[in-house]
């Protein structure tokens, strides 16, 4: 067996006699005296983590304008984020009805839009009748979409059910991936919610930002096609996808689909025509 030294001379004496003089020459230019370490890995950072996010602190002086103008101790941090959107010499701002296609908008104050979306709207307290769930829907169509988002577990994903965290309710059925997320499932069995000092709306605490957002018309995220703004960038890319990026495209015919379920549909259905 040849060693390092061999190997190399035998290769020397190769290209010699094939005068292979220029690969030679860089063959025996002399070795770097440092060794190339490869850089140390990234620390993967979790997602939990990776949400934290360091949060400006409300000034006491921003709490008393806030106080004076009526506005609910627990929005303070959301209107002193947007605090450069209203004149606080004058706190009047219209607040718009956050339904779908409805223009309605009114002078600020508190409960001002309830009048409003029990008469136009249909808001009313329907309580699910679902064994452990105290949950109380602020309208018959929030109680349908709470009956088949919350109840209906078994259409959940296969990925889904395989999480560890159990809801402890009998006959929920629910897994979920970590305990904050449990945390927010007991608060809708136990009808834990927020209430919007506005119009009735309810909701965990989670989902308050986007939802006064819309009251104050705070569309601030413009599509990247078309004019349209909006309040998340999450509702921003919905929309994009949706209305202007096709992303699967029929062989057969070459229309174009934004969902994936439809697109193997159509094709399914396209194929049969052939």
């Amino acid at each position: 067996m040849l060693n390092e030294k061999e190997k190399f001379a035998l290769v020397c004496k190769y290209l010699k006699k094939r005068h292979c003089l220029k690969t030679l020459a860089v063959l025996e230019k002399p070795k770097l005296s440092f060794e190339i370490i490869k850089p140390p890995k990234r620390k993967e950072v979790s997602a939990t983590a990776a949400k934290k996010v360091k949060k400006e602190k409300v000034p006491e002086e921003f709490k008393k304008i806030a106080r004076k103008a009526g506005i609910d101790p627990k929005l303070v941090s959301f209107f002193y984020e947007r605090r450069e959107f209203f004149n606080w010499s004058l706190f009047k701002p219209m607040v718009h009805c956050t339904e779908k296609n409805c223009n309605y908008k009114t002078e600020h104050a508190d409960s001002c839009l309830n009048d409003h979306m029990v008469n136009s709207h249909a808001f009313e307290d329907v309580a699910c009748q679902k064994d452990n769930c105290k949950f109380v829907a602020y309208s018959k169509k929030t109680l349908a979409f709470h009956l088949s988002r919350f109840h209906n577990f078994r259409t959940r994903k296969s990925s889904e059910r395989s999480t560890q965290k159990s809801c402890r309710y009998p006959n929920c059925g629910t897994t979920l991936a970590d305990s904050v997320a449990l945390r927010f499932h007991y608060k809708v069995h136990e009808n834990e919610l927020e209430k919007c000092y506005l119009c009735g709306y309810r909701a965990i605490s989670l989902s308050f930002k986007e939802h006064f957002a819309l009251h104050f018309d705070q569309r601030h995220l413009k599509c990247s096609y078309c004019d349209q703004k909006f309040v998340s960038v999450s509702h921003k890319n919905k929309h994009e996808k949706v209305s202007h990026i096709k992303c699967f495209k029929c062989e057969i015919c070459a229309e174009e689909f934004s969902s994936v379920f439809k697109f193997y549909k159509h094709r399914s259905a396209c194929a049969k025509k052939e």
